[in-house]
C-alpha cells in the first residue's frame, strides 16, 4: 500500500504540474485526487499495525481493534457444520 500512496503521489504531482482542472466546477484536479495517495497511506499504517499485533499476540486479529472469531457452527469450532438443512432429504 505505501508503494502504491508513492505511485498515486507522483501522479497527483503531475496532475498539480499540469494545472488541471474540473469542467465544470473549475476546482483543480490535484486537490479531488489527492485523497487516493492519503487514503493509501492510511491503509499501510492499518496494515502494518495489524500486522505487528498479529505478531506479538496469540490471537489472530482482522485489524488493530477486531478480533478474528470462528462461528459456532464450523467443524473447527466443534459445532454440527455442514449439514445443516438437510435433515429432510436423501443426501
Amino acid at each position: 500500500m505505501f508503494y502504491l500512496s508513492y505511485l498515486s503521489y507522483r501522479y497527483v504531482n503531475r496532475v498539480a504540474a499540469l494545472n488541471r482542472v474540473s469542467p465544470i466546477l473549475q476546482l483543480p484536479l490535484y486537490i479531488v485526487w489527492s485523497a487516493i495517495p492519503i487514503g493509501c497511506f492510511l491503509t499501510g499504517i492499518q496494515y502494518v499495525l495489524t500486522f505487528i499485533k498479529n505478531l506479538t499476540v496469540k490471537e489472530t486479529w482482522l485489524s488493530f481493534e477486531s478480533r478474528f472469531e470462528y462461528d459456532e457452527d464450523t467443524p473447527e469450532a466443534g459445532g454440527q457444520g455442514g449439514n445443516q438443512g438437510l435433515e429432510g432429504s436423501d443426501a
